[in-house]
């Protein structure tokens, strides 16, 4: 039976029942005698009853949870119209909900672009995870690292004071055996040491230019021979001239 869904726009719903009835024993005389096709008389109540009760509805409540509903309202009705005839109504079944196929494609468009937003919600949440997790690791890391250069320099620091003690101690040359080293002296040799480390960890890619207008000048003059000044005609000179870098260079 086709139904007309009216709860925000007119949709068509076609809904397939099944009824199961028996006659009873006690009425058979008004059962046999009463209707002269008594399935017509059920389809007729059974539709009139679903088409009072479905366009009530949501569309999408009538997928979800209404088939029972249904169910028990055409049951309910359905009995009180059919046991004067003389019939028992055991039970109706609603077999399935199928809308137009327009409706069809639009619910499963919506539920698509549901599940989408669900699983992009996930998705960042995995992401923001994995960024987390990352940040955290990159912490440990650097604290470790850290603890390390620390414990390093620890051990460098001990061993540059044991090494000037050996040797003011250990030294025959009675003008070292009087000098006696001090806190400071081991620290100048840690600070020259760690100062040649960074120059050979910066020197590997890195060009390092000290605070001096000087040595920026000399850098200048070197670097102006690969300038080659043009000629009026659009071609070089030979090479021979040579023209300053411009000043936005520096």
């Amino acid at each position: 039976m086709c139904v007309k869904h009216h709860q925000y726009a007119p949709v068509f719903v076609h809904l397939t029942t099944s009824i199961l009835y028996q006659v009873q024993p006690s009425k058979a005389y008004e059962a046999n005698y009463s209707l002269v096709n008594p399935r017509s008389q059920i389809s007729a109540h059974v539709l009139n009853i679903v088409r009072s009760v479905v366009p009530t509805l949501k569309l999408d409540h009538v997928f979800l949870s209404s088939k029972s509903d249904i169910s028990l309202e055409v049951s309910r009705s359905l009995q009180g119209f059919m046991n004067k005839y003389g019939y028992d109504i055991l039970n109706v079944l609603v077999q399935d909900i199928q809308p137009e196929e327009k409706v069809k494609k639009s619910m499963n468009e919506i539920m698509s672009a549901k599940k989408w937003k669900q699983a992009m919600v996930h998705k960042a949440e995995g992401e923001k995870i994995k960024k987390v997790k990352d940040a955290e690791a990159h912490a440990e890391v650097l604290y470790l690292h850290g603890v390390g250069i620390s414990k390093e320099r620890t051990e460098i620091s001990h061993g540059l004071r044991d090494a000037m003690i050996n040797f003011t101690s250990s030294n025959d040359d009675t003008s070292i055996k009087n000098t006696a080293a001090t806190s400071k002296d081991v620290m100048d040799i840690l600070v020259l040491s760690h100062y040649f480390d960074t120059l050979a960890s910066i020197g590997s890619n890195r060009v390092l230019l000290h605070m001096d207008p000087g040595e920026l000048k000399e850098l200048r003059g070197q670097l102006s021979p690969f300038f080659a000044k043009a000629s009026n005609d659009g071609e070089a000179d030979g090479g021979n001239s040579v023209v300053d870098i411009p000043d936005f260079l520096w």
